[in-house]
């Protein structure tokens, strides 16, 4: 089932990531690398972000024992995104970065649910269940709202009581089933994310 976040945590989420351990192992991410990416992040900084998620990936390999590898997957292709909407990265090696990345688990941040998206702004970077062909969608941007980075299709493994959870936040992760680059190689919208399996 989709994880529901209460506001208190997202502060906390925000100031410490979820995954941060204090152990300096070689498969544990420090607080200070959780830090830097989502300094990056925050600030829009996407070829550091990009750097930082890749790196950790490969320091981490398969044996993530903290369960990092699906955030950091997740990170990874949002800054590849935003290189490509930034012209920093050609369409055609946006495709090629994340070609490895088909049937892998990704885990999104924290998001708000909300029926019914209209489109606007309130709609950005949020669950959305007023899909016809899938059981949830997100439009992830950037902080301005104004490219698309992702267009996001989700179909849950479970049923979920949607309305029941209007308004609130939730994290959730899936298998990422295909990526789609945007054939028309604009920067208004980026690429399309397709997760199944997802909780």
């Amino acid at each position: 089932m989709i994880r529901i976040v209460s506001a208190a945590l997202l502060v906390l989420v925000a100031i410490c990531p979820m995954f941060a351990q204090r152990s300096k192992t070689a498969h544990v991410l420090t607080d200070e690398q959780w830090q830097v990416l989502l300094s990056a992040l925050e600030i829009e900084d996407w070829s550091a972000a990009a750097e930082y998620s890749l790196k950790y990936m490969k320091q981490l390999k398969d044996e993530d024992t903290e369960g990092a590898l699906p955030r950091l997957r997740y990170d990874y292709i949002f800054a590849c995104a935003g290189k490509a909407a930034a012209g920093k990265l050609t369409y055609g090696e946006l495709e090629t970065a994340l070609k490895g990345f088909v049937g892998k688990a990704v885990e999104a941040p924290s998001r708000q649910m909300i029926a019914n998206c209209t489109g606007g702004n309130e709609s950005m970077n949020a669950i959305c269940f007023n899909s016809k062909d899938h059981d949830l969608t997100v439009a992830a941007t950037n902080i301005r709202g104004t490219t698309i980075f992702a267009f996001e299709y989700i179909r849950l493994q479970d049923k979920f009581d949607f309305a029941r959870h209007q308004g609130q936040w939730a994290i959730m992760d899936g298998t990422i089933k295909s990526i789609e680059i945007n054939p028309n190689v604009l920067r208004i919208w980026v690429m399309r994310l397709f997760l199944e399996s997802a909780h």
